[in-house]
């Protein structure tokens, strides 16, 4: 049986689990720009030229990372996980037949208590297909049918 309170930790752990995903990407950006100023300082010519545009290269996928993690972490803060659901909106913590399910950002499977939770976005299609459904209702998706039996 899932609870209100249930859901205030799951959106804990799914914001503890992307600050981290921001913290390694910080971690990675320092190390290539380190990187990136030794190399300056220690090589020349045509070898130097590309290893600097494949760091550059690197820090601007990161960084373009880095902004999607932002993102989803401000879409995290405005959910708020003290409003009881009774339809699937984001923000609802919800068991089906087939498992357990949190509607917030792109996150895929976690551990929570125990038990497999799997983190997906209203703007995903199982996400889409959830959304508006209640308690008792059915969703086909992927050749998969999933029963709603609890929402929080």
């Amino acid at each position: 049986m899932l609870n209100t309170e249930d859901k205030k930790l799951v959106a804990g752990e799914v914001a503890q689990i992307l600050e981290e995903k921001i913290m390694t990407i910080h971690h990675e950006l320092q190390a290539l720009s380190s990187s990136l100023q030794n190399d300056t300082k220690s090589s020349a010519g045509d070898k130097h030229e590309t290893s600097r545009a494949m760091n550059q290269l690197e820090q601007e996928k990161l960084q373009h990372q880095l902004a999607e993690l932002l993102r989803q972490k401000e879409i995290l803060l405005q959910t708020d996980t003290n409003i009881p659901h009774s339809v699937i909106t984001a923000g609802s913590l919800f068991q089906t037949n087939k498992g357990n399910f949190y509607i917030s950002i792109p996150l895929g499977r976690i551990q929570f208590s125990n038990n497999e939770l799997i983190v997906i976005s209203p703007l995903s299609p199982l996400g889409k297909a959830f959304l508006g459904r209640k308690i008792g209702d059915e969703v086909e998706y992927s050749n998969t049918v999933y029963t709603i039996i609890e929402i929080v």
